[in-house]
């Protein structure tokens, strides 16, 4: 219970200071726009975006060590 507390506080704590969804309507119109787009883009905070390529080199229980620290566990 202590630990979903504390998350939700942390996750209030991060949408009240979120970007807008103008980034992402940005990135959606260079995506159409690209005659050769990527697969896979990533769009928001730093701390959002580094989550992508963390998970695909990180071993699973390094991944949520680090998600964990993140917030704040």
């Amino acid at each position: 219970r202590s630990a979903f507390d504390h998350f939700m506080r942390r996750r209030e704590e991060y949408e009240s200071v979120a970007p807008t969804p103008e980034p992402v309507a940005c990135l959606v119109e260079r995506v159409l726009i690209d005659p050769n787009p990527k697969m896979r883009y990533t769009v928001g905070m730093f701390g959002q975006r580094i989550i992508a390529p963390l998970k695909r080199v990180l071993p699973q229980r390094a991944f949520e060590w680090f998600l964990r620290r993140m917030i704040g566990l």
